[in-house]
């Protein structure tokens, strides 16, 4: 089977459409459409119809403006919404004290150089208490974008925050419905107390008279949260997976743009959305395929990246997936790559000179032929030169010794009877694909339910039985909670000090190293010119040595060293462990001892030994996007 690539891109570079009209009441559609004609044009709109209403869609804002100024002058009864060019910019501002004049703050905001529109004093919502909360809209301009930078204001400590999206729907305190607002609705006023049709402030009824909703003409205002209008929007607003999966048969793949955010698949947060998706993904038994990294870049400074378009799949589990991130950005969002195949996964072995298949006789055979004791250690290039020498030989000496691995005979997870049942299952199969009888078709599909419930019961078997096997005594517990609380962490990218961010590995690479070149640096109050020249005439005016010379090192103190070092221990750069050390040959410890002897003596380090493998890992609870929380 060749390898299938599903692309997903959800970039799209075509423009956001203007705010729809909605007409209603529309009795002549053709003389509806003849004053639009002559207003914006023939070119400047179109209408698709639905039961209840008119849709009119313009191309531009300056035929919006003039359709919807023609439509209040004939009290044409319709709703829009606000153009996103007049849109402002709302934010909040917190801990200025709620006497502060409004006046006062916009003077000084315009004094920042802020276009401000309108300051609003927050009101408690029950209480209509004044809270230290002020709205500011500002003009939508470059500029306005700072305003988030700022901490101080009148004096005054302050935090200045995006207004929060509202979770209900927006209701009209004009005609009383739903999905528009007061400013943009042209339908008749309706009360929302008593229902009828005048505006709420000139209703005559007193406040001791029974409300009546203008909506479902129950006993309560038609603003109630209560209201059976309000309950039916608001639930088919809530996130319902089943509804589109329920659509779907057999073996699937559906990638896209979800908003949903979970720990499982590698996001910094959770989210309402992303809950429901791993609950229903959980129950349903399907697999979530996300990238290894962000697809999400967002512009704006304060927010990070993030993964929010996956896979969610139902296909065999002898396919292997794998996804890919396609950092070609052409809008906020990146592509992903799928890649399936029936072929096996290549994983990649970590570098180690012993295998379970070395032969370590021989492996000490080969190092003791090619150590050669006669060698020059009179200079810091002959270590160097004798250091590279004897680590290659262990190298090529341990890989030599790998023998060929041999058959091994599998050993089968699964019972003789189930084994039974699975080839009878598959010659049912190849029976029936043969003679396509009904009688063989029967008897296929009978064994395929009998090996179904089978291999279920077995797997409940087995998971009893690990359940059973496990003990807070050997760490099994332990690593077995530890599997299924892990979370995988998802590749992040880095920021750089001018705030664009590194996302291939070299150059996260390139961009630590010069991090930790610019911190492990000497103290620049150690080095003292005079204090150096006074002990180094101390030094060379002495007719001995200060104290006894380091005494020098034996074979067998190597070998003493050598025999008490931990298995457990990681390799260097050079790969050599424990173990390997352990099956050295004793001309090889000779040859060793005559090596550091040497570094003594000379007070040189062998460059070989100055190599280290780094491992950056991430400190808890520090923004993991930040250089410096590694």
């Amino acid at each position: 089977m060749n390898d299938v690539f599903i692309h997903n891109n959800s970039l799209n570079d075509t423009p956001k459409p203007h705010p729809p009209i909605f007409v209603r009441r529309v009795i002549d559609y053709t003389e509806v459409c003849t004053k639009p004609i002559d207003l914006i044009g023939v070119d400047h709109f179109f209408c698709k119809s639905s039961a209840d209403r008119l849709k009119i869609q313009t191309a531009n804002p300056d035929s919006y403006r003039t359709l919807v100024r023609y439509l209040k002058e004939e009290n044409v009864e319709f709703h829009t919404y606000q153009l996103r060019e007049d849109k402002s910019i709302r934010v909040v501002i917190q801990n200025l004290h709620p006497t502060t004049q409004t006046e006062l703050i916009k003077e000084e905001l315009e004094v920042r150089l802020f276009e401000v529109r309108h300051v609003t004093n927050v009101l408690h919502g029950i209480t209509k208490i004044q809270l230290p909360l002020f709205f500011v809209d500002l003009e939508p301009t470059p500029k306005s974008s700072e305003i988030f930078q700022l901490s101080s204001l009148l004096h005054t400590k302050v935090k200045i925050e995006e207004l929060y999206k509202p979770k209900s729907i927006s209701q009209c305190n004009n005609s009383q419905e739903y999905g528009h607002t007061k400013t943009y609705c042209g339908y008749p006023s309706r009360c929302v107390r008593c229902g009828a049709h005048h505006q709420s402030v000139t209703c005559p009824n007193s406040r001791d008279d029974p409300p009546k909703c203008a909506l479902c003409s129950g006993d309560h205002p038609a603003s109630c949260k209560g209201c059976s209008v309000d309950r039916e929007l608001q639930r088919g607003r809530k996130p319902t997976t089943n509804n589109y999966f329920n659509t779907i048969n057999n073996n699937f793949i559906v990638g896209g743009d979800n908003n949903a955010k979970h720990l499982a698949w590698r996001c910094r947060v959770n989210n309402p959305r992303g809950i429901v998706h791993q609950n229903f993904i959980s129950t349903k038994n399907y697999k979530i395929l996300a990238p290894p990294g962000p697809t999400y870049w967002p512009s704006s400074a304060r927010k990070n990246p993030d993964i929010l378009d996956i896979y969610v799949t139902k296909i065999p589990s002898n396919l292997n997936r794998n996804t890919e991130n396609l950092l070609e950005l052409n809008s906020d969002h990146s592509s992903i790559l799928l890649i399936i195949s029936a072929s096996p996964l290549t994983r990649l072995e970590s570098p180690k000179l012993f295998k379970p298949t070395t032969d370590e006789n021989k492996f000490h055979d080969l190092v003791n032929q090619q150590i050669n004791l006669n060698v020059k250690l009179k200079s810091t290039d002959d270590i160097d030169l004798a250091e590279n020498n004897f680590t290659k030989f262990i190298q090529s000496a341990a890989w030599s010794s790998i023998s060929k691995s041999q058959t091994s005979f599998h050993n089968h997870l699964l019972s003789e009877y189930i084994r039974c049942i699975i080839v009878e299952k598959r010659r049912a199969r190849a029976n029936f694909q043969r003679t396509r009888l009904p009688s063989h078709k029967h008897k296929y599909n009978k064994l395929t339910n009998h090996l179904k419930k089978v291999l279920a019961k077995h797997k409940s078997e087995t998971f009893i039985n690990f359940l059973s096997k496990l003990s807070p005594k050997d760490s099994s517990l332990w690593r077995a909670t530890k599997n299924i609380c892990k979370f995988k962490t998802s590749n992040l990218p880095i920021k750089n000090p001018d705030g664009s961010y590194v996302i291939s590995d070299s150059d996260k690479a390139e961009l630590f190293k010069v991090h930790l070149f610019g911190i492990f640096q000497p103290h620049p109050d150690i080095y003292s010119q005079t204090n150096t020249s006074v002990v180094e005439d101390f030094l060379n005016s002495l007719p001995y040595l200060p104290s006894n010379p380091i005494k020098h090192f034996t074979p067998n103190d190597i070998k003493f060293a050598i025999n008490k070092y931990s298995f457990k221990k990681s390799p260097g750069f050079d790969l050599i462990t424990a173990e390997v050390a352990r099956c050295l040959p004793k001309k090889s410890l000779y040859h060793l001892s005559h090596i550091i002897n040497s570094i003594i003596r000379l007070s040189y380090f062998p460059m070989l030994w100055k190599f280290s493998i780094i491992i950056l890992v991430p400190k808890p609870n520090k923004p993991p996007d930040s250089i410096t929380s590694f």
